[in-house]
């Protein structure tokens, strides 16, 4: 198992021609990683593979936008995620990332999840870490589920589901 790394005050920029691609499996186990991915979060591909992909999630993303994710892909539907992520030295980096889900035709269970990752504009992360803090306040001071429905709050007035608002900050 890897270690999280503590979280350090230093941002990695990411160039705009990166196009990161990953393979999960239905477990969220890195299965591949492109050359992309490795130099980013700086962990040698042996160290990175059949690992959770939670290994690199930041403490400044709240569990309320991940249940949302998984809500989506539990249901079997592509959907997508800006989120901020942590590096093997603790610097932190912005992902949006488009899921699409492979789903066995037998079976109709979830095989594989690909994640397609790139650049998050800084107008973009400046508004989603405003209302991540608020969501993460709510989560510390009160209860996941009152986050949630603050969250489905925002969804409500934008009159969006959370595919929809994640979406509208993408590049695609």
């Amino acid at each position: 198992m890897l270690n999280k790394p503590i979280p350090a005050d230093r941002e990695l920029i990411i160039k705009d021609n990166i196009l990161i691609k990953l393979k999960l499996d239905g477990r969220n186990i890195i299965e591949f990683a492109n050359d992309d991915f490795i130099d980013l979060v700086g962990y040698d591909v042996y160290e990175i593979i059949s690992h959770n992909f939670d290994t690199i999630r930041h403490p400044d993303t709240p569990n309320t936008i991940y249940d949302y994710l998984w809500e989506n892909i539990l249901t079997k539907q592509d959907t997508y995620l800006i989120a901020k992520f942590l590096s093997k030295s603790g610097a932190f980096f912005w992902l949006q990332i488009r899921f699409e889900l492979k789903i066995n035709e037998d079976t109709n269970n979830l095989e594989n999840i690909y994640l397609y990752c790139s650049k998050v504009d800084k107008s973009h992360k400046d508004y989603l870490s405003k209302i991540y803090s608020t969501i993460l306040n709510i989560e510390k001071h009160s209860s996941l589920k009152v986050a949630e429905n603050y969250f489905s709050g925002i969804l409500e007035e934008k009159q969006q589901n959370y595919t929809e608002f994640i979406h509208s900050f993408c590049k695609d």
